[in-house]
């Protein structure tokens, strides 16, 4: 005889003391994480951690006074916002953090920066001489330049089709992969063609993630994460429903895949800053980190472990197409993938 259990994970209630943020849940669970998670609510005053709004049907809370906002996935756990942690956060014990039982399944996450545009013929970059401009000016330009540089035929987005491709044929059950990209939004293009009805199960979603905005958006959007540039300072950064989940995400991952994302601009750097205070399965991830300039990939490679000391980093001294010619052999490696099969 088995006993059906409710796991609703929508939120009803929300208390933040000095020390935890608590969230009462409807199916009668109580779901506490240390304030130290979000530094907005630390510096905020009782009246300002007492304003919230329960949004997302349920599964995540805003606060308008202090523009936080921090969400609970479908199996009740809690999604810390992304910062820069002014301390490492100390281990979440059982009691601390109750949540339903999740599929045990792996997930890799793909962190794609400007290498894997430049594989797809999009080598542009800012300009210098906007250094000069307004920020906003320079955001507006930003978006306008990339969306036509995107629409040059000299774009070939053959090698995110190699990918796709290859992860769709390879990838051994049980594991599934989650994009994470840059401004643009050549990715996105070749995963709404090759999945245009349904997500596969190597999948975990297509919806690709913009951490740091994309030109595509309209502004304003407040549950797409913010449009910033690689000169903004770290909390120029604002909590957004995208945002956090990605974050989560990242934080409960097996593996990672790091295609020409440096970590040395403010904001990208208190991402990894951010996963290095969470007490959590990041820890012990391992970390495939590609580059062909050995000089940039040592600095990434030292950036990631000097971070997280409990993960395996294993570094690929290669550009993106070089080593989708090679079959991805680390990810075989790692048991992500099976062995190709045929010409």
């Amino acid at each position: 005889m088995s006993t059906a259990v409710s796991t609703d994970a929508r939120i009803k209630t929300v208390d933040v003391s000095e020390e935890m943020i608590t969230a009462h849940l409807a199916d009668g669970r109580i779901i506490s994480v240390p304030l130290t998670w979000s530094w907005r609510l630390a510096d905020a005053t009782p009246a300002q951690r007492a304003h919230y709004e329960i949004i997302a049907d349920g599964h995540g809370v805003h606060w308008p006074d202090v523009d936080e906002d921090i969400s609970m996935s479908p199996c009740g756990r809690a999604i810390p916002p992304i910062g820069l942690a002014r301390e490492r956060t100390p281990a979440l014990s059982p009691a601390c953090l109750v949540s339903a039982a999740c599929p045990d399944t792996g997930t890799v996450i793909w962190l794609f920066g400007r290498g894997a545009s430049i594989a797809c013929g999009l080598p542009w970059t800012v300009p210098g001489e906007w250094a000069s401009l307004p920020r906003e000016a320079r955001i507006a330009r930003t978006r306008k330049t990339l969306v036509l540089e995107m629409d040059r035929p000299a774009i070939d987005t053959s090698p995110y089709r190699r990918m796709l491709g290859l992860l769709g044929r390879r990838t051994r059950a049980g594991w599934r992969h989650r994009f994470v990209t840059n401004w643009d939004t050549l990715l996105e293009r070749e995963v709404n063609k090759a999945c245009p009805t349904h997500c596969p199960p190597w999948l975990e979603s297509t919806f690709v993630y913009h951490l740091n905005g994309t030109v595509e958006d309209p502004p304003g959007n407040p549950r797409r994460s913010c449009f910033l540039l690689e000169s903004d300072p770290v909390r120029t950064r604002v909590a957004r429903l995208e945002s956090n989940v990605a974050f989560h995400n990242m934080i409960w991952s097996d593996a990672f895949v790091v295609l020409g994302m440096s970590f040395e601009c403010a904001t990208d750097n208190s991402l990894l800053a951010a996963l290095g205070t969470a007490p959590l399965p990041v820890e012990g991830s391992s970390w495939v980190v590609l580059d062909p300039d050995e000089g940039a990939l040592d600095t990434v490679c030292a950036n990631v472990q000097s971070t997280l000391p409990g993960a395996t980093v294993i570094p690929v001294p290669a550009g993106f197409s070089e080593w989708l010619g090679r079959g991805l052999p680390e990810l075989q490696h790692l048991g992500v993938l099976n062995a190709e099969i045929g010409p």
